[in-house]
């Protein structure tokens, strides 16, 4: 592996760790921009928040049979 094979494969994995949590990043910034007062418990009750629906959709998928045990996802259509 060169030292710049080496150095986009870094790029690429930062890149999508950013990606990846995007949703949560954008959860805890508007919580931050929104909140006046007390900014650090704001954040901390919105990622919290954030897990919990994320937790209960993927329950409910699982419930309904649209995510399989194996985390595979059924096509309905």
């Amino acid at each position: 592996m060169t030292i710049i094979n080496a150095l986009l494969v870094i790029m690429k994995k930062a890149g999508l760790g950013i990606i990846d949590n995007l949703s949560f990043i954008f959860a805890a910034g508007m919580a931050l921009g929104m909140a006046k007062r007390e900014r650090a418990v704001t954040v901390l009750s919105s990622v919290i928040a954030f897990f919990v629906m994320y937790a209960l959709i993927n329950v409910l998928l699982v419930i309904n049979g649209q995510i399989l045990a194996d985390n595979s996802i059924v096509i309905m259509f």
